[in-house]
């Protein structure tokens, strides 16, 4: 199996990455030339480097090798800054595209697209692959149209499209921004956490976990369709909050009170659909995985 990947430096890049190479596929990885990333990537002969930005997907030309199947996780502009801004968030689309037809030039039979949460906006029910998008940030409303045009432009390649709608993901690779990271760097430094009331219902993925699901939902015969990359049960915020302080010792940690003159945002996932295609179940506590994001974050300080 020959596998593309974008946004290779990713977390979620590096995790579908490392399940390609456990079995041996060929991987080109696409990334920045100046990422700070680059040393994430496992070192392999298996994986041949290709350096361009979004912008330049286009001037990729095919290569003597054919490809099976192209992941593509590469989005600009995700700072909390710039996602609620139309224009920015707008040249994804577009990029979106232009990955698409150099995965037909490289041979590729399937095409994964990873789109987000965000593509919901703010639910509060159960969320399923038949759940109606409804976005409210710039991000979000790109990513959807992201999905519906490159599934357009898969179908006139007869390429399958996979379109993942991707949650809480998290993994030692995280920005420093997330709770999780936040909770562990607090944490180690002995400061005090402070976190909101977290009474709504969440649903936290280890980043390996989510890598297997991808990598096969994009490799075996799942069919084309939306499927959520998540974690098997969702539970209170609350709850995972209070597994990463039984942790450490003495932590130290604060709740704001809860604000019940709105209603409640929850993910409350159901990936029974992603299970069934991809034929795997999530392997790691949310308690394992955190572990492995302290022991890993010791490594910063």
């Amino acid at each position: 199996m020959n596998i593309v990947v974008t946004g290779a430096t990713s977390m979620i890049g590096e995790a579908v990455i490392e399940a390609s190479l456990k079995r041996g596929d060929r991987v080109l990885a696409i990334a920045r030339k100046n990422s700070p990333k680059l040393s994430r990537l496992p070192e392999s002969e298996n994986i041949k480097l290709c350096f361009y930005d979004l912008a330049g997907l286009k001037d990729i030309e095919a290569q003597e090798e054919t490809y099976d199947a192209f992941f593509h996780f590469a989005w600009g502009n995700t700072n909390r800054n710039f996602r609620d801004d139309p224009v920015l968030q707008e040249e994804n689309v577009k990029y979106t595209l232009d990955a698409v037809e150099l995965a037909h030039r490289l041979g590729c039979k399937s095409f994964v697209f990873a789109g987000s949460q965000a593509e919901y906006g703010l639910k509060t029910e159960r969320i399923t692959p038949e759940t109606r998008p409804d976005p409210v940030v710039a991000y979000g409303m790109a990513k959807l149209s992201a999905e519906m045009l490159s599934r357009k432009l898969c179908d006139k390649y007869e390429m399958k499209h996979v379109a993942l709608r991707i949650f809480s993901v998290y993994g030692s690779y995280d920005s420093d921004s997330t709770l999780v990271s936040y909770a562990v760097d607090t944490f180690l430094k002995g400061e005090k956490a402070s976190f909101s009331a977290a009474t709504n219902i969440w649903n936290f993925l280890y980043s390996t976990d989510a890598g297997e699901m991808i990598y096969r939902l994009g490799t075996n015969d799942a069919e084309s369709g939306i499927y959520l990359i998540a974690g098997k049960e969702s539970t209170s915020l609350k709850n995972y909050i209070n597994t990463i302080i039984s942790l450490f010792e003495n932590a130290k940690s604060e709740f704001a009170e809860a604000d019940t003159s709105r209603p409640t945002v929850n993910l409350d996932v159901d990936i029974s659909k992603t299970i069934e295609a991809s034929g795997y179940e999530p392997e790691t506590s949310f308690e394992d995985g955190v572990k492995k994001v302290i022991e890993y974050r010791k490594t910063l300080k």
